[in-house]
């Protein structure tokens, strides 16, 4: 469908936001959820391997979260056919998907989402 990274951010920016039904609210709270339950447990580990006080239980519950999403992640991938060992990449896929949906509600709700070099408009 793409054929190189620039097209692909480009062709989900263009319509991520608008897929939420240019809903704020809704659009942030599924992207906030997101990054807790995927990247909030990869911070606590950081912070503890940086040396910062973190609880055995709070490391326990971040090391479980990981797992789940390695898990999905690695499920996801098998079923789709896409190579297993992309599965540790999760952390990368999900950071590029948050700098995509923020890009998207930004060019929508000001007017610059493109589509091929063209203008794609708001719908009033």
């Amino acid at each position: 469908m793409y054929s190189n990274f620039r097209e692909a951010f480009e062709g989900f920016a263009k319509s991520l936001y608008a897929a939420f039904n240019r809903s704020m609210p809704v659009f942030l709270l599924i992207w906030l959820w997101l990054a807790i339950a995927f990247l909030e447990p990869l911070v606590i580990l950081a912070l503890r391997i940086a040396g910062m006080p973190i609880s055995d239980l709070s490391l326990i519950l971040a090391g479980a979260a990981i797992g789940i999403s390695l898990l999905l992640w690695g499920i996801s991938l098998w079923r789709f056919r896409f190579p297993i060992h992309l599965t540790f990449l999760y952390p990368l896929s999900m950071l590029i998907g948050f700098v995509i949906a923020i890009y998207s509600m930004i060019v929508t709700l000001s007017g610059r989402a493109l589509w091929k070099g063209r203008r794609v408009g708001m719908r009033n």
